[in-house]
C-alpha cells in the first residue's frame, strides 16, 4: 500500500507559523504563547496579528484576575467585555431586586442614565474605563454637559454606580477624576447649606401642635393615639411611625424599638424594550440609615395613652388602613395629612413635625449627641447642619426659661 504523501496530511506548512487545514482548504496562523504566569498555549488565527492579539487578550485575563482575586476565567471573560451599558443594567437591576432605594429615587436614576449618561459612554468597555484613560474619558463627557443641574444628577448616579463596578469587581479604581470629585464635594456642601435654610424657614406654633395632638384620635375604638405623636414627640420619621407593632413597644421601660420602616418599593422588569414598574406598600424594609435601628424614649402623654389601650388590642400595627395592613407614607401624606394640616390651621409637612421634635429638644437643652442617636442620624454633623440656628440661639441664651408642655424633656 503506497503511504500517504505529506500533502494529504491534516495541516500542511507553508513556513513558519503557517498552515492550511486540509478538509477546509483554509490558510491560517499558528503560534505557542506564553504567559507571564508561565502558562503555555497555542493559538490559532486568521494572521499573525490576531494571534497575538488572543494571546495579549489572555494574559491581559490574567492580569484582571491577579488584581481582583477572580480566578474563574468565564467570569474574567465576562468582565473584558463589559459596557457602561450593561454595567447600567446590572446596577440598576440590584437596586430594585435588593430594595436598596425606594422607588422614586430609583426612577430618578433610570432617567438620569437614559437621558444623559448612556447616549454618551453607553458603548464605552469597562477595561477602556482602568486607569487614566478612565479618569479622561469621564472628564471630558462631564465637559460636555452644559447644565449644572444636570452635572448634579449625573454626579448622584455615576458615583454609586462605580462603587458597585468596584465591588462587582468590573474596575479596580474609581475612574471619576478628581476634578468632578471636588464638583461632588461642593454640591454636598450646596445640599446642607440649602437643609439648613429648609429649617429656617419653618417656624414652629408648638401650642397649635399641642392643640393638633389633642384634637386626634386614635383608629381604633376611641383610644387616643395618633402617628403625629411619634412624629411629634418622639422624632420618627413617617415610615417608621407607620410600622410600630405593639411588639416594638415597652411600656414597662418608656421606649420604642425601631428595627424597620414602611416604603413605597417598586417591582421593576423589562416588558419587550421597556423597563416598566409597579409600586406597593412593603414593611419590615431598613431604616434609612444604619443609625436608624434604635430606642427612642416615649414621652409621658403618649406613654399613658398607650396604657390606656386594653391588652387584648395590643397586637400587630399601632396603625393600619382600611384592610387591616400597614398604611403607606404616601398615601397618609396625600389623603390623611392635608386634612388635619387644614382642620388646624398648620402648614407642616410630616418632616416638619419630625423638625419640630428636634428643635424642641434643643430648646429644653438636649446634647446635641443624644439627640443625634435619638433621630437615627448618619453622623452627628448631619444633626448640626440640621438644627444649627436652635443650637446657636440656645447657646446665646442658656439661662432661658423652659417650659416643657409636651412632657418630653428627657433631660441631659
Amino acid at each position: 500500500m503506497r503511504k500517504l504523501s505529506t500533502q494529504n496530511k491534516t495541516k500542511k506548512s507553508l513556513g513558519k507559523g503557517w498552515n492550511i487545514d486540509s478538509r477546509t482548504g483554509a490558510k491560517f496562523y499558528r503560534k505557542r504563547g506564553k504567559l507571564s504566569n508561565g502558562q503555555e498555549f497555542d493559538v490559532r488565527g486568521a494572521d499573525e496579528f490576531e494571534v497575538d492579539n488572543k494571546i495579549a487578550q489572555r494574559e491581559e485575563r490574567i492580569k484582571i484576575a491577579e488584581s481582583i482575586g477572580v480566578q474563574d476565567e468565564i467570569r474574567i471573560s465576562r468582565l473584558q467585555g463589559a459596557t457602561v451599558a450593561s454595567l447600567a443594567s446590572d446596577w440598576l437591576a440590584d437596586k430594585a431586586e435588593q430594595f436598596r432605594v425606594a422607588y422614586p429615587t430609583w426612577e430618578r436614576r433610570r432617567g438620569t442614565l437614559n437621558n444623559h449618561i448612556l447616549p454618551k459612554l453607553s458603548k464605552i468597555t469597562m477595561v477602556e474605563l482602568r486607569g487614566e484613560q478612565g479618569s479622561y474619558l469621564i472628564e471630558q463627557f462631564f465637559k460636555s454637559i452644559d447644565s449644572y443641574k444636570t452635572q448634579d444628577q449625573v454626579i448622584q448616579t455615576l458615583s454609586p454606580m462605580m462603587k458597585y463596578a468596584i465591588q462587582e469587581r468590573y474596575i479596580i479604581n474609581n475612574p471619576i477624576p478628581e476634578t468632578v470629585k471636588t464638583r461632588q464635594r461642593e454640591l454636598e456642601k450646596r445640599q446642607k447649606l440649602e437643609n439648613r435654610e429648609a429649617v429656617k424657614d419653618v417656624t414652629f406654633d408648638k401650642y397649635r401642635i399641642l392643640q393638633m395632638l389633642n384634637g386626634l384620635p386614635f383608629f381604633k375604638d376611641g383610644y387616643y393615639l395618633s402617628p403625629y405623636e411619634l412624629m411629634a414627640l418622639a422624632g420618627l420619621r413617617v415610615g417608621e411611625a407607620m410600622n410600630i407593632g405593639w411588639e416594638h413597644v415597652n411600656i414597662e421601660d418608656r421606649t420604642i424599638s425601631i428595627q424597620d420602616t414602611v416604603k413605597n418599593m417598586s417591582i421593576t422588569g423589562r416588558r419587550g424594550t421597556r423597563w416598566e414598574s409597579d409600586t406597593y406598600v412593603n414593611p419590615y424594609q431598613p431604616p434609612k440609615t444604619i443609625n436608624g435601628i434604635r430606642t427612642v424614649p416615649l414621652p409621658e402623654r403618649t406613654h399613658q395613652r398607650l396604657l390606656a389601650v386594653p391588652k387584648h388590642y395590643r397586637k400587630g400595627l399601632l396603625f393600619v388602613n382600611r384592610n387591616n395592613m400597614a398604611m403607606s407614607p404616601d398615601n397618609f401624606r396625600d389623603k390623611h395629612h392635608k386634612k388635619v394640616m387644614n382642620r388646624f390651621g398648620l402648614d407642616l409637612t410630616c418632616h416638619d413635625l419630625r423638625k419640630f421634635y428636634g428643635s424642641y429638644q434643643i430648646e429644653l437643652g438636649m446634647p446635641v449627641p443624644k439627640l443625634s442617636k435619638i433621630m437615627g442620624h448618619s453622623k452627628i454633623s448631619t444633626t448640626y447642619d440640621y438644627y444649627a440656628k436652635e443650637i446657636m440661639d440656645y447657646e446665646n441664651s442658656p439661662n432661658k426659661e423652659k417650659v416643657d408642655i409636651f412632657g418630653v424633656n428627657y433631660g441631659k
